[in-house]
């Protein structure tokens, strides 16, 4: 959240950041997560920018009216190398406002949050995945780099669907700070649940995720508790036998977001 100087409002909260899960059951409250899901294929939970949104009107009121661009996080660095204010359809497609079926805003949406301001003029331009965003300006300690074609670039698992040169059928599971399940489909996909995302890929199509809060960050954890090195740890692993001598770990260190658990802590 960006002032008319381009000054940051407050600091940015991550998708990992589960203080706007209250906001989240709200929005739902507000309007169904049935409409939700149908409009942006997905239903709002603490890690969608539209909960942090809402975290913020509760917590910083008049914040975000002042608030002249908002963006994520990888659009800001495009915007600071660039100077363009733009977005695509696979980052934006987690915010909770956009329509992954039509490659449109829904302002509507945004609306419940605060109906005074115009989003519209505060959102970056949507444009093609594979389209340049503009070039790296003239600045100071990157001179070298000026000219340089700046990519609007996508989100981590769209660009590892693309990598990965994913097609329908097939499926991705990504073991990281999160944990990602997902697919390639042709045609969108809802899920009112909100067990499932219906994201936007960066290809045309879409990458309907089911994504974990806890999952390498869950086993890096106990092996700094155990003291040991990761290959110590892997060899500690697989010295035990099947079902770990009953031992069952409830890994939700840092909540869940699926289920969605925010609150919830680790039990052994």
């Amino acid at each position: 959240m960006l002032d008319n100087h381009d000054r940051p409002l407050r600091p940015a909260k991550l998708w990992n950041d589960t203080e706007s899960a209250p906001q989240a059951r709200e929005l739902c409250e507000k309007i169904a997560p049935e409409e939700w899901a149908r409009l942006t294929g997905s239903v709002p939970g603490p890690a969608m920018t539209i909960s942090k949104l809402a975290w913020t009107e509760q917590n910083y009121p008049g914040l975000l009216e002042k608030a002249h661009r908002i963006m994520l996080p990888f659009d800001y660095l495009v915007y600071r190398l660039s100077g363009s204010f733009v977005c695509e359809r696979g980052g934006a497609s987690g915010t909770g406002y956009f329509n992954p079926f039509t490659n449109s805003w829904e302002p509507q949406l945004a609306a419940v949050v605060n109906s005074q301001i115009d989003w519209i003029s505060r959102w970056p331009t949507i444009i093609p995945s594979h389209q340049p965003a503009g070039v790296v300006k003239l600045m100071p300690e990157l001179e070298e780099l000026a000219g340089a074609i700046v990519g609007v670039g996508t989100g981590d698992n769209m660009s590892a669907a693309l990598g990965m040169n994913l097609k329908t059928g097939d499926t991705g599971i990504s073991i990281g700070t999160s944990g990602t399940l997902y697919g390639i489909t042709r045609k969108g996909i809802t899920d009112s649940t909100g067990t499932i995302n219906g994201y936007a890929d960066a290809a045309d199509r879409f990458i309907p995720m089911i994504t974990t809060l806890n999952s390498a960050k869950v086993t890096d954890t106990f092996r700094k508790m155990l003291r040991v090195t990761p290959d110590e740890f892997d060899e500690l692993a697989l010295s035990s036998p099947p079902g770990a001598n009953g031992l069952q770990l409830v890994p939700w260190l840092d909540g869940e977001r699926t289920p969605n658990l925010p609150d919830a802590t680790g039990h052994m």
